[in-house]
Formats: structure tokens, sequence, C-alpha cells
């Protein structure tokens, strides 16, 4: 009769051989700006700020296109003024939140008098 063996497949740390998955780089998507070899993984919207279509610009010209990009382009003064009004409406309840959370204590001392307190202690 054969004598049983010990699996290799037992406790802590596994002493099985480490099975080797061949795998293939993924590839780099290129900036999307013409002649550029960067990695284009920077996204920047395509036909406004809420298009899906994305292009992807390496660092460099990510900065360039965000400082060229005009958030109001193709709407007419009015809209772009009803627009503005819209979102800083908006944005002004996180605003108020965030000048509440971020003063000078409770509100009864100034700011002069809270860091003095705090740098005599």
């Amino acid at each position: 009769m054969a004598k049983a063996s010990r699996s290799n497949d037992w406790g802590f740390p596994r002493w099985r051989g480490v099975r080797r998955v061949a795998r293939r780089p993924e590839p780099v998507r290129p900036c999307d700006r013409h002649g550029c070899e960067r990695a284009g993984d920077r996204p920047a919207p395509q036909n406004g700020p809420h298009s899906p279509e994305r292009w992807y610009f390496c660092e460099r010209h990510a900065a360039e296109y965000n400082r060229n990009w005009n958030y109001f382009e193709g709407l007419s003064a009015e809209d772009a003024a009803a627009r503005e009004t819209d979102e800083q409406r908006d944005a002004s309840a996180y605003r108020s939140q965030s000048l509440r959370l971020g003063g000078p204590g409770d509100g009864s001392r100034s700011r002069d008098e809270m860091r003095a307190s705090t740098s005599s202690s």
C-alpha cells in the first residue's frame, strides 16, 4: 500500500507553488492634443460643462485648456447672467454654512480676542 503524502496546501502561509499568470500591460491613453505623446489622464469636457463627452489631456495641456475654458460660451448675455445668479443662489447655502462653522467661536469675541486667548495658553 502506498504511503499517503502530505499536501502542501495547508495552514498559513500556503506553501503550494505560485501560479504565474501572464498579463499584458494596459495601454496608456495618449494626450488628445495633436502631436503630444504624454499620457492623457486628465479629463476635460468637450461640448459644455454637463456633456458626457470628454477630452483626455496630459497635465500641461489640461492646464492650457482650463485657462481658455469659458463656461458661458454659446449662451446669450441674459442666459449667462441667469445661470450665474441661479448657481450663486444654490451655492449661497453652502457659503453661509461654512462661514458659520469657520467663524470666530460663538460670535461674541473678535478674531483677535480668539487668537490672543489661544496664544496665552
